[in-house]
């Protein structure tokens, strides 16, 4: 049963965005040390190579070359640049300058800015893309507790930095963390795992089945319309709500849903008949 789950959870990624209260601008990284971690915070180093991520190393934008570029979008690493929307909203402004990504990898080993698969890291920081920060922790596999102790860690390292130095992230007493985005308004977490479901993602009503296990699926996959050449049955499922649960709660939403989507696909593997709108 431990190696089937195995072959089911692909990926787990936990990721959180965040923004600074002392100042609406984006962070600005005119800074020549590569051994500093991103950029200034108000003027500000938020760390330096004495810092907590000091293992890691941030990547300016403006520094890559295009094939550089590319092949990290393609690796999921880095962020694509502002579609008309984003410009419009003033979010792409000064495009490429002062964003960036800071890369980890808990092997200890460089993340190279370069074509080899093997660097992926398991943390990253994506600086200035919506929001000042998105902190992403990743993990092959099913170890959720890994990625989630990973992403806690590097969120009180920055937190730690940004108090030490009179700042703060940018809180609502009554609503939680503030995020460009309305639907990331309370905690801003998002926990998610990318999932087999080659049979299940083919059943009529899955998307509502998501709903009601208070789930969402980003998949671009899951146009019914697409060839059968084309399906993959391979879904990123994460957590719909973002407030008015605490992160932990919606870390068990995520999990207690996907181990009920994981048990419905076993059941179409064996040849059942699952009706979908009778699961809760």
């Amino acid at each position: 049963a431990q190696r089937r789950e195995l072959e089911t959870l692909l990926q787990t990624m936990v990721e959180e965005d965040w923004n600074d209260e002392s100042d609406d601008e984006v962070f600005d990284d005119d800074d020549d040390d590569d051994d500093a971690f991103f950029g200034k915070l108000a003027g500000i180093k938020l760390f330096n190579n004495h810092g907590g991520l000091r293992d890691g190393k941030y990547h300016r934008v403006m520094d890559m070359t295009n094939e550089q570029h590319d092949d990290l979008i393609n690796r999921h690493i880095l962020f694509h640049d502002p579609d008309e929307y984003n410009i419009s909203a003033g979010i792409g402004r000064d495009w490429p300058d002062a964003r960036g990504i800071y890369l980890s990898s808990s092997t200890g080993e460089t993340v190279h800015v370069n074509n080899h698969a093997q660097d992926n890291p398991d943390l990253m920081i994506w600086l200035n893309k919506e929001d000042h920060m998105r902190i992403i922790a990743t993990s092959n596999g099913g170890d959720l507790f890994a990625v989630f102790q990973r992403l806690s860690k590097a969120l009180t390292q920055v937190e730690q930095s940004l108090h030490k130095r009179g700042h703060n992230f940018c809180v609502h007493p009554r609503f939680g963390f503030v995020n460009t985005s309305p639907e990331n308004l309370g905690t801003a977490l998002r926990a998610s795992v990318y999932i087999k479901l080659y049979r299940l993602g083919q059943q009529p009503g899955f998307e509502e089945l998501l709903e009601r296990l208070r789930l969402e699926s980003s998949s671009r996959f899951k146009d019914k319309k697409k060839s059968s050449a084309v399906y993959t049955g391979i879904f990123d499922i994460a957590n719909a709500e973002r407030l008015g649960q605490s992160e932990i709660q919606l870390v068990n939403t995520m999990i207690n849903g996907v181990g009920r989507l994981i048990e419905l696909e076993k059941r179409l593997e064996k040849g059942e008949t699952v009706d979908l709108e009778e699961v809760r």
